[in-house]
């Protein structure tokens, strides 16, 4: 069941956000903890700065999408990927898997 906040702390149960969560525009977020739907406000990032480090992880993470796009493209590629795969993991996981740990060797 939704709650909505309503003045002087009272809670009103609200069925329309029952069982939804994201963002609505960019202008609330819906989040779910255990058996309550939370509205709150879209949070301002304008004035919060990634570090170098945050940067370069970034970055990184952009290779590995563009690796795994790439592979799933290819279907030499990908044949040789579901060929090895067990398990739970997909292509494109697999992929990205393989590209982090080259660069985190290399």
């Amino acid at each position: 069941m939704a709650y909505i906040r309503k003045s002087k702390g009272k809670l009103q149960k609200n069925l329309l956000l029952t069982g939804v969560s994201g963002q609505i525009g960019k202008t609330f977020i819906v989040k779910q903890y255990k058996d309550k739907t939370v509205l709150s406000a879209f949070p301002d990032m304008d004035s919060v700065k990634p570090s170098a480090k945050q940067k370069a992880k970034r970055k990184l993470f952009q290779g590995a999408v563009a690796h795994a796009k790439a592979v799933l493209d290819d279907p030499k590629q990908k044949a040789l990927y579901v060929r090895k795969l067990k398990g739970k993991r997909n292509v494109f996981q697999a992929a990205m898997s393989d590209y982090l740990k080259s660069k985190k060797q290399g």
